[in-house]
């Protein structure tokens, strides 16, 4: 007889499966974001927007600010 592992299942996480979780960047977001980045850390920027450090900077690269 095979072992299996039990089988762990999170209701929060599996309805997130398949749903893209990811937010629109919305116009106050990135007027928000033209606004302060580079005069305030990008951390506290991030946080305020309610993104990750990573958000922000790939938001940033993809030339929103500028």
């Amino acid at each position: 007889m095979k072992y299996e592992e039990p089988k762990v299942i999170i209701p929060e996480l599996e309805k997130l499966i398949g749903t893209g979780v990811r937010r629109e960047w919305t116009p106050k977001d990135e007027k928000t974001l033209k606004t302060y980045y580079g005069k305030v850390p990008v951390r506290a920027l991030a946080k305020v927007l309610g993104r990750t450090v990573s958000a922000v900077r790939n938001k940033v690269d993809r030339g929103i600010v500028r």
